[in-house]
């Protein structure tokens, strides 16, 4: 890869505490304690983006969520 600059800061601007409640809100949920992981993503612009990657129970159906959250924008 040539272009470093298009790789993200590996260190979070946004918390997993704001991430989790971004992603609860989005989908109508609870986070499951099931431990959050920092992921790269390929976005389909090719570009990668930072993501707090958390599970979502959906309060309503039961259905579970992986949510990708983006680390730096939310």
């Amino acid at each position: 890869m040539d272009d470093l600059e298009s790789v993200p800061s590996t260190t979070p601007s946004v918390s997993l505490e704001d991430a989790i409640i971004k992603a609860e809100t989005l989908l109508n949920g609870k986070f499951n304690e099931w431990p959050a992981s920092l992921e790269f993503v390929a976005q389909e612009d090719g570009s990668l983006a930072l993501t707090h990657v958390v599970q979502i129970q959906n309060d309503e159906t039961g259905a579970w969520f992986e949510a990708f959250i983006e680390a730096h924008s939310g």
